[in-house]
């Protein structure tokens, strides 16, 4: 019974914090935290040197199989395809996109196109954008190599599990190339951190298509859970304090 009081104050807490979120984020006291961070605006920074340069932007999907596409990871990578889609409708070099099954290559493809229609660019709509690569390391790997050609990119975006992968991937960018990872994966996160030049860590990734979207926003619940999570870091603090002082 005293657990489920505590599940039950805990949710009314988060209720509480994200309301007060969402009354602060309506008053546009708040801006989003994924706009001003570094890490952010180096993506925004390559996508403008993509259109600027005609150097193509690779977005790098791989997930745990087709039964973990209704998870962030495929919502978050749809929603940056939609995005910059609508960007890059006119771009000299379209972007190429990467997934590991046949239903996230076709949620990318619908993305994009979503994205180009919104942009009044539908008719130049190229299926040929997302490319099947198999969820295995180095067949992965291969695949990202033919859909690239080995040439120059502004940018590789990787959203998803890659594990151990994302260094294998990285092998085959030009010097130069900008990646940065974003995904749900401690071991991608950690390796991301030595081979990317930024990496999303936790649920960061979700953030990323509100990075890419030039209007300042906020995000309530994720605005909510960091302050769930400093007061649960705090109230640690506090009670390991008291049981080390005895008062």
């Amino acid at each position: 019974m005293q657990t489920s009081k505590l599940t039950a104050v805990i949710i009314l807490i988060m209720v509480a914090i994200y309301i007060i979120c969402r009354l602060i984020g309506s008053g546009k006291r708040l801006t989003s935290r994924a706009y001003n961070r570094s890490k952010d605006r180096l993506i925004r920074e390559q996508i403008a040197k993509s259109l600027e340069e005609s150097a193509p932007i690779h977005l790098d999907i791989n997930d745990s199989g087709e039964a973990a596409l209704g998870g962030g990871v495929a919502l978050a990578a749809a929603k940056t395809a939609d995005t910059v889609s609508a960007q890059m409708a006119f771009a000299d070099e379209p972007w190429a996109i990467t997934a590991p099954g046949g239903l996230a290559v076709n949620i990318a493809k619908d993305s994009v196109r979503s994205g180009m229609e919104a942009a009044d660019y539908g008719s130049s709509y190229d299926g040929s954008c997302a490319v099947f690569t198999g969820t295995a390391p180095f067949e992965h790997t291969a695949g990202n190599a033919a859909a690239l050609e080995m040439g120059p990119s502004a940018l590789h975006l990787a959203i998803g599990s890659f594990g151990a992968s994302t260094a294998l991937n990285d092998t085959l960018h030009s010097k130069g190339d900008v990646l940065c990872v974003g995904g749900d994966d401690l071991i991608s996160q950690a390796v991301g951190a030595v081979t990317a030049d930024a990496v999303f860590v936790g649920e960061q990734y979700t953030e990323i298509p509100d990075s890419l979207d030039h209007t300042k926003k906020v995000n309530s619940s994720l605005l909510s859970m960091d302050i769930m999570r400093w007061l649960i870091i705090a109230a640690i603090i506090i009670f390991a304090g008291v049981g080390l002082t005895g008062i």
